[in-house]
């Protein structure tokens, strides 16, 4: 019997939505759950009222030595200062035609046909945080700028050195687009793919064609890092350098459009991205 209901529609696509939320199709980054979401500052507004969330770049203290029997006067203070990131609407809508339902006559290609439709949407949802939270690496303080030019092991090292100057908090984490990563253990003479001078890290690249650490940073490769057809740009970060505030991260309306002759299918999430602390990563401005 071919499906008919909306309720129908809804139970299936609220089934298959929490199977592919927890294993979607591409292995993204920073939605909550995923390997990075840890490298972000969270603020959840759930259940909360508000769209925005603040998040404070208060610096650093010092400590001073002292001398037995004389005053210490140097104050510091911890001035109360902030970055506000506002959450705003991501949307997905898609529809499953009357005629499209019609031709479903079994159970289990209708359960599929709701797998594939949840999948997409959760891979869209997924896909966008990791865009917005990519296309924030042109905008951090410091960097290596390479443009038209490969990158190199040296590049890389330049910029955690540029990056150590502010003291960055752990772990560091690095983020590199599939043309960068084959760039970098192409390089002529890189220690970094040879096997014999960089010993296990070597050897784990031409086993896997992975490497997870070197450079005291854990590095992952994406297609969504950002570009521009002239350069990638890849990152390194620490855990207090971008901010993310999360409203709702995924809520899915079906209703039947009787003109269109259709079941509009609409995921709403609401989160915001921006940088909370420029100087706490690093861009790698690099050949596209």
């Amino acid at each position: 019997m071919a499906i008919q209901t909306t309720a129908t529609l809804s139970t299936l696509m609220r089934d298959e939505l929490e199977v592919a939320m927890l294993s979607p199709r591409a292995p993204f980054l920073f939605w909550p759950g995923a390997p990075c979401h840890k490298m972000l500052r969270v603020k959840d507004l759930t259940n909360k009222p508000g769209l925005t969330g603040q998040f404070n770049t208060r610096g650093t203290l010092v400590a001073y030595d002292v001398t037995e029997g004389v005053d210490h006067n140097t104050v510091q203070n911890l001035s109360n200062t902030g970055v506000d990131i506002t959450a705003t609407e991501h949307v997905v809508m898609t529809y499953i035609s009357d005629t499209l339902l019609k031709s479903v006559s079994d159970p289990y290609d209708a359960q599929m046909l709701m797998k594939e439709e949840s999948e997409e949407h959760a891979r869209a949802h997924m896909e966008k945080m990791d865009d917005e939270i990519f296309a924030l690496a042109s905008s951090l303080t410091a960097g290596v700028s390479t443009t038209g030019t490969n990158i190199t092991v040296a590049g890389v090292q330049g910029a955690i050195t540029a990056l150590e100057a502010y003291n960055p908090a752990r772990p560091l984490a690095g983020f590199l687009s599939a043309v960068q990563w084959g760039d970098l253990v192409a390089e002529s003479s890189s220690p970094l793919a040879n096997a014999a001078t960089s010993g296990q890290v070597g050897a784990e690249l031409w086993g896997n064609y992975k490497v997870n650490s070197f450079l005291g940073v854990d590095w992952f490769v994406s297609t969504n890092v950002y570009g521009n057809s002239t350069d990638w740009y890849g990152m390194i970060i620490s855990p207090r350098c971008i901010g993310l505030t999360i409203k709702e991260m995924m809520k899915t309306t079906i209703t039947y459009d009787a003109s269109l002759r259709a079941h509009e299918i609409v995921s709403v999430s609401t989160w915001g991205v921006g940088v909370v602390e420029a100087t706490q990563g690093v861009y790698l401005q690099t050949d596209y």
